[in-house]
């Protein structure tokens, strides 16, 4: 049996590879070149995808395989992240850069750690020609327009109904 070296001593951070077989993911990490970690998430009951939504399913996964990581990660915070499972566009890379230093803001802060300069999704050259509009895209778009929208405004009170009012109005509880 392989032992986990410690984490801590880490130059790298590797997302591995991630599969789905029947209703099982298989989410695999690793530092430098140490034993791999190996995480399973099991989707009970998980319909039979066809081949045209193939890779709509493989983005998600992969998706799924860069947010969970950010807990391994978190174990040794090296200083470089490799993604091996294929390349990042600009906007995930991004994203994730984003996600990994929000999330990991208080761990930082108790800490004593600068996680700008360590947390850097690697992504491929942006492309020559403007890219057509993704679901990135979109949600920035719902982002910036719920920013608008003063807090406030948002009726929190009842986890079935999260919709704004104007301000001044009666929120009853």
């Amino acid at each position: 049996m392989s032992v986990l070296k410690d984490p801590r001593q880490a130059t790298a951070f590797r997302f591995v590879r991630c599969t789905l077989a029947g209703d099982t993911a298989e989410l695999v990490y690793a530092y430098d070149q140490d034993v791999e970690l190996i995480e399973r998430i099991r989707f009970p009951g998980a319909p039979t995808v066809a081949n045209a939504r193939r890779p709509a399913l493989d983005a998600a996964l992969r998706l799924l395989h860069w947010v969970a990581g950010v807990s391994y990660y978190k174990a040794g915070v090296p200083a470089q992240i490799a993604v091996e499972n294929g390349p990042l566009d600009a906007v995930t890379a991004e994203f994730l850069d984003a996600l990994y230093r929000h999330g990991l803001g208080e761990f930082a802060y108790q800490n004593r750690l600068d996680l700008s300069a360590r947390i850097r999704f690697p992504h491929a050259a942006a492309p020559a020609a403007p890219p057509r509009p993704s679901a990135w895209d979109a949600a920035a778009s719902c982002r910036s327009a719920a920013a608008r929208i003063p807090w406030s405004a948002w009726n929190c009170s009842s986890a079935m109904a999260r919709t704004p009012r104007p301000c001044g109005s009666a929120i009853r509880h």
